[in-house]
């Protein structure tokens, strides 16, 4: 039964792939790109001495 199920979703999954990029290498290097791209630096949060959850 979960071998029929996995099979019937790995086949969603490449028609899927397949409907948005048209082949296989398409969605690979989209996903190389999209991993591959430069991060975004996010501004640091000071570091609040009072309330809470100070450092000890």
């Amino acid at each position: 039964m979960s071998d029929t199920i996995e099979a019937t979703a790995g086949h969603r999954l490449l028609e899927e792939v397949l409907t948005r990029y048209d082949s296989i290498d398409a969605f690979c290097t989209h996903l190389h790109l999209a991993l591959d791209a430069p991060t975004d630096v996010l501004p640091a949060i000071p570091i609040s001495t009072a309330g809470r959850h100070r450092l000890r």
